[in-house]
Order: C-alpha cells, then sequence, then structure tokens
C-alpha cells in the first residue's frame, strides 16, 4: 500500500519538476569549479537557470552577480548507458568586460570510498620512444606523498599522457573518464577522507572575456562502473565509444584506421623523394592511405652543422 502511494504521488507530480530535480542532481553529482574576481564560484551566489534541450541533453544556465559572466554547462545523457557528458562554457554578455576568471575546472569528481587503495589507470602519450601507449597505473593510499596524483598534457598537446583516465574504487565500482581537449589539459587526484578529482585547463587560468566573447572549455564523458567488474565496465563503455564517439563518414559508417608510411627526412631533392615513392608502390607494392615525411632536416643547400633544435633553416 505505501509503494503504491508513493507511485501515485509521484504520477501527481509535473513533469518539469521530476526534470528539474534530475538537472539539480547531476549539476551537484558533477560540479564545475573556479574563482570569479577572487571568489569561490557557489552556485547559490549565481542566478541559476535550469533549461531542458531535449529528452536527452539539458542544461545549467548561472549568470554571475555582476551580470557580466554566463556559465552554461550542458549535460548530456545517452541511452542504454551509464554515461554522462559535461559540456561547460563560458560567455561575456553585455556591453562591459568580466572579472577574472581563475583555475578554471570543468569537474571536480567526488567519492565516499573506503578501500585501502584507489587504482588509476592510465596510458602514456607519444614522445617516440618503446614506452608509448603503456599502461603505467598508479594506486592512491591514505597515507603521506601516496595519496595524491598529477597528470597533464606537455608541449601543448598528450605527450606525456592520454586524455583518459581508468579509477576503480574497488573490484566492482570505478569511472572512466575521457577529456575532450586537443590543447593543454591536467588533471589531479587525492585520496583522503574522501577521493577527488579535478580536470580542466592547464594552468595557471587567469583571464578576463571581452564583450562577445564565448569560451568553450575543455568537455568530460564519465562513465559510472557501478556493481560490474572492470571486464564488463571496459566492454560496456568500448561499446559506447563505437556507438557515440566513433568518426564516421557521410553514410554513417566507421572509418577504417588509416595505415600511414613514414620515411625519415633528409631527403634534399624531389628525385629522392620520388624515388622512395616509386619504390614502396611499384617495388615493395605496400598499400598506404597517407605517406608521413618526417619534419625534414633539409637546411640550405650547402651542408651546414645542425644541432639539436629545430634552428632557422629546418622546415
Amino acid at each position: 500500500m505505501k509503494k503504491f502511494s508513493v507511485l501515485c504521488l509521484l504520477a501527481l507530480l509535473p513533469a518539469n519538476f521530476l526534470f528539474a530535480t534530475e538537472i539539480s542532481e547531476l549539476a551537484a553529482r558533477y560540479p564545475v569549479e573556479f574563482s570569479y574576481e577572487g571568489k569561490v564560484f557557489e552556485p547559490g551566489a549565481w542566478s541559476p537557470e535550469e533549461k531542458k534541450v531535449d529528452d536527452l541533453n539539458s542544461q545549467m544556465v548561472y549568470t554571475s552577480p555582476d551580470g557580466k559572466l554566463r556559465l552554461t554547462i550542458t549535460y548530456r545523457k545517452f541511452e542504454g548507458f551509464p554515461v554522462t557528458e559535461v559540456r561547460p562554457v563560458l560567455e561575456c554578455v553585455g556591453n562591459e568586460s568580466t572579472g577574472i576568471v581563475d583555475d578554471f575546472k570543468s569537474l571536480r569528481l567526488t567519492r565516499e570510498c573506503q578501500s585501502h587503495g584507489v587504482k588509476v589507470r592510465r596510458i602514456t602519450g607519444a614522445v617516440n620512444d618503446y614506452t608509448d601507449f603503456c599502461h603505467q597505473d598508479a594506486v592512491l593510499q591514505r597515507r603521506h606523498e601516496c595519496d595524491w596524483l598529477h597528470m597533464s598534457s606537455s608541449q601543448g598537446r598528450s605527450v606525456a599522457w592520454l586524455p583518459y583516465i581508468g579509477i576503480d574504487f574497488d573490484v566492482m565500482n570505478g569511472v572512466e573518464l575521457a577529456i575532450g581537449w586537443t590543447g593543454t589539459w591536467r588533471a589531479d587526484m587525492q585520496y583522503g577522507e574522501k577521493f577527488w578529482l579535478t580536470t580542466g585547463l592547464l594552468g595557471p587560468v587567469h583571464f578576463r572575456m571581452l564583450p562577445g566573447e564565448k569560451f568553450q572549455m575543455p568537455y568530460v564523458v564519465i562513465y559510472e562502473r557501478e556493481q560490474k567488474t572492470l571486464e564488463q565496465g571496459l566492454a560496456e563503455f568500448r561499446r559506447f565509444v563505437i556507438e557515440h564517439k566513433s568518426p564516421r563518414d557521410e553514410n554513417g559508417e566507421i572509418f577504417e584506421p588509416i595505415f600511414p608510411f613514414s620515411v625519415s627526412g633528409g631527403n634534399k631533392t624531389d628525385d629522392n623523394m620520388l624515388k622512395i615513392l616509386d619504390c614502396v608502390v611499384n617495388r615493395f607494392q605496400i598499400p598506404f592511405n597517407v605517406l608521413w615525411v618526417d619534419a625534414g632536416w633539409y637546411g640550405e643547400p650547402e651542408d651546414i652543422p645542425q644541432d639539436g633544435n629545430c634552428g632557422p633553416f629546418w622546415y
């Protein structure tokens, strides 16, 4: 009888009330973090507005107390998958420049956790070394200098680490994170009374915006693994990636991986480059989609000593 009464009560509630509750829960579960004009962002101190875009997309829109900065966070759900995509956008509204934005983080993830250690699964980036694209996992524990971890891009791209992070709270629960950003990014984690992670632009972040400017900040895809083994979770996450995050052609078919053929630099004449191509195509008959030529130590027409960096005549 009690269960029937609760269901009846829910049926009487307006749909917009239920959806607003869902938006508020998403905003609380996946908050952003930054400071504006020296004050930490507090959602209650800004003018919030909840919007339903469609059945799978919702927005929280915050306007700063001075009315100059608008923060729009789009939350996208994916039918059939426990995945949420968080897309924050900053916009200067009005005719005046905004105040200063500091240390913007697109996500602060906090979880209760009672295990002895939290495993962080990560993969190295590419620096032309045999350890490229290798697993370099870490375990966070509640002890001095073992309780925190920092990951970031390097040289303007994901050289040190790929922007994908797996976190195992225990054998049956965890998250998969993907940072949607082609430039600099960072992720910081700590395991104390709770586990927390923040991710966003590689700091220090300190800027103001001019009228009409709109900045899309790094977005984050979060897969929640609840009461599933790691193998089950990764299989489900990969199905999600194939279905929703794989590049497709105009017919909706997934692009086949591009097969490149690479050659080193140092070919100072076009004739020599054509000889290489002729050898690859006609003699060895190697099928390839892209010819990848090293940056090339072409230099001046005459031979000159080259040091270890890209000098003025390198291209």
